[in-house]
């Protein structure tokens, strides 16, 4: 589970920044980058907890082994 993490952590902010320096690329502009970058954080985070929420409601209709 650890690792799991560990190499979710590097990808998320390998891609998130990419994009960010993409953006700044293509615009020269620092306030679009910086709104590019804390929306996809955010895109990360509904998506991190629609699948928290699954899990969650797997596990509780799930009967005990």
């Amino acid at each position: 589970m650890q690792t799991r993490q560990r190499i979710g952590t590097s990808v998320g902010i390998a891609v998130i920044t990419s994009a960010t320096f993409a953006v700044v690329g293509a615009t020269g502009g620092r306030p679009a980058a910086l709104s590019t970058g804390f929306g996809l954080i955010g895109v990360v985070m509904l998506v991190a907890l629609v699948v928290a929420v699954r899990d969650r409601r797997e596990v509780e209709v799930t009967p005990p082994a």
